[in-house]
């Protein structure tokens, strides 16, 4: 591939690793026409390689194998979302107890050893949570994702089930829909001072997810997810 003779050892680190990776990838659709896909990187350095190759790519017009499909590479836009760092992100987070998050393409969530489709706090969290601990460099309350998974609640949900296929003919089932999410606080373990940072880091990754997308096979175009609204400003600092 154009990234792997420009970026061998990028590109082996990548294959080589257990861990998350800086990426993922989004198939994106104009009146359900497949016209390319979307890239969200979790570091400046990645970004900026993504940003080099496929914007060579696009100046030359050039054809690239994408699956089973060739396509065109016409045009590369860079993305919009602010913040851009990992700090602004939990800074500038809103200190809520809701929000809403839009799965678009199909999820399928891995916890506890066991991979299923219902998309729980714990389990929807944890992506998120590792992406932020393996690239971030702003912390985490302590035992985020442990409160997370006593806190947060599903209070709505508008979800079914969908296939699509990830490679060739391998089928991949998942959920995609709307859910909202509520953290419930009175009754936690937590020093009523802490509340706010809680609240911020789980906004902080919920957003994160415009980046990372949710669940398995994020870099296959899987678990493409969107926050969609947020509410319930926490009273202590109305």
């Amino acid at each position: 591939t154009e990234l792997g003779r420009r970026h061998g050892a990028l590109v082996e680190e990548l294959h080589g690793s257990q861990g998350p990776m800086p990426f993922s990838l989004a198939p994106l659709f104009d009146e359900e026409c497949f016209y390319g896909f979307r890239a969200g990187t979790l570091t400046a350095e990645f970004g900026e390689v993504v940003a080099e190759v496929w914007g060579g790519l696009a100046a030359r017009r050039a054809e690239v194998q994408l699956g089973s499909a060739q396509m065109v590479v016409d045009e590369v836009k860079p993305g919009e979302l602010r913040p851009t760092t990992y700090a602004q992100l939990l800074a500038e987070a809103p200190v809520a107890h809701g929000v809403w998050l839009r799965f678009e393409t199909p999820v399928r969530l891995k916890t506890f050893g066991q991979s299923g489709i219902l998309p729980t706090p714990h389990a929807v969290w944890q992506y998120y949570t590792q992406k932020w601990e393996a690239f971030a460099d702003a912390a985490l309350p302590p035992e985020f994702l442990r409160w997370a998974g006593r806190a947060v609640q599903v209070t709505e949900l508008a979800l079914e089930t969908r296939y699509a296929y990830v490679e060739k003919d391998v089928e991949w089932k998942g959920v995609m829909g709307e859910v909202e999410y509520q953290a419930f606080t009175e009754d936690e373990a937590i020093p009523t001072s802490r509340v706010p940072d809680y609240l911020r880091a789980w906004q902080a990754l919920a957003l994160l997810a415009d980046f990372c997308g949710t669940g398995e096979k994020t870099t296959m175009g899987m678990g493409r997810t969107r926050r969609v609204k947020v509410f319930g400003r926490h009273r202590e600092l109305e």
